[in-house]
């Protein structure tokens, strides 16, 4: 894993436990509405505070962008985190198999991921 300046990490985490995409790296939000959104508890018990929500795209390893909606700003958090819960609440099948997880929307794969 590679960190960046920030002590945080590029990389996203896919979380079947997650609420909401949450993301602690300010710089990556293409548009962010910045207020007090209260608090979280995390697994841990910790409790990290909400400091605003916005939107983040993302550029895959194929060149194609995507964009996520609603992310949550955390900046106490250490991981980008993405929500697997609210994929499938959108109508996304979440499928793990052999350490790889695919997201599916009918026949394509929108989201693969390695366990590690």
């Amino acid at each position: 894993m590679v960190s960046s300046l920030e002590n945080h990490s590029r990389e996203w985490v896919l979380d079947s436990a997650c609420s909401y995409h949450m993301c602690p790296n300010k710089h990556l939000f293409s548009r962010l509405e910045e207020f007090d959104g209260g608090v979280m508890l995390m697994g841990n018990d910790d409790v990290c505070e909400i400091k605003g929500i916005g939107t983040i795209h993302l550029k895959m390893h194929n060149g194609v962008v995507k964009t996520l909606t609603e992310v949550r700003y955390v900046p106490d958090l250490k991981k980008n985190l993405f929500s697997l819960g609210i994929l499938e609440s959108s109508g996304y099948k979440i499928i793990m198999h052999d350490g790889v997880l695919r997201a599916i929307c009918g026949a394509l794969v929108v989201l693969r991921g390695m366990r590690i």
